[in-house]
């Protein structure tokens, strides 16, 4: 679907679509190996969406298209912080603040990256990223 698009028509087509439209789109562009082109629909529900109910998701997706694709850390954490703002659904919230954790480790600050796995501790305790969390909070 992407090469039927190309880049030009992947742009002018994020420009017109709906939220599902654009989730939809990100995910064309991600899954045929074009993850920079899958900012473009994330970023517009955030934009022109943001009270939508699933811009906390496109929120997500887009931290996690940072950091685990693109390798923008900085990007990723304005991307978390946005999906815990907007209220992401509970059956993720764990996702992200273990995610925001890593997120703040890999940009280099070690002081953001305490302050959000003290928030993550401070939600779930016990949680299943307890270890990663406390992993990424050990010097590098």
């Amino acid at each position: 679907a992407f090469a039927a698009l190309g880049v030009e028509g992947f742009r002018s087509e994020s420009q017109k679509l709906g939220v599902n439209d654009l989730l939809a789109l990100a995910d064309v562009a991600r899954l045929s190996g074009h993850p920079a082109e899958a900012v473009i629909p994330l970023q517009r529900v955030l934009t022109e969406f943001s009270g939508d109910p699933q811009a906390p998701l496109a929120a997500f997706a887009l931290g996690r298209l940072h950091l685990d694709s693109l390798g923008r850390p900085q990007a990723a954490i304005s991307a978390l912080e946005r999906a815990l703002a907007l209220g992401i659904p509970r059956g993720l919230r764990e996702d992200v603040r273990a995610r925001l954790v890593e997120a703040y480790a890999r940009s280099g600050d070690p002081t953001g990256a305490r302050r959000a796995a003290d928030a993550y501790f401070n939600e779930y305790p016990d949680g299943r990223y307890a270890d990663v969390v406390s992993r990424w909070l050990r010097p590098r």
